[in-house]
């Protein structure tokens, strides 16, 4: 196995001291459009679900009426 002479470790300390990854910046390139449509869609239906208005809480009394009911009807 050959060995490079010009190999300096100082130089390999530097760059890696002062080196700066960006992380997934370097990947968002490759995404594909079908990846970038699905998490465009995901984040409406989070929105949408997020600015939902819930109904008024019912009572006992409403919900057994409710279930007697549906129980008549089949």
């Amino acid at each position: 196995m050959e060995t490079n002479s010009n190999f300096d470790p100082k130089l390999v300390q530097r760059f890696l001291e002062e080196y700066h990854d960006r992380g997934m910046m370097k990947w968002q390139g490759f995404m594909l459009s079908d990846h970038t449509a699905e998490l465009n869609k995901m984040a409406r239906s989070q929105a949408e679900r997020e600015q939902r208005k819930h109904s008024v809480e019912m009572s006992v009394e409403e919900i057994s009426k409710a279930i007697q009911l549906a129980q008549l009807k089949n």
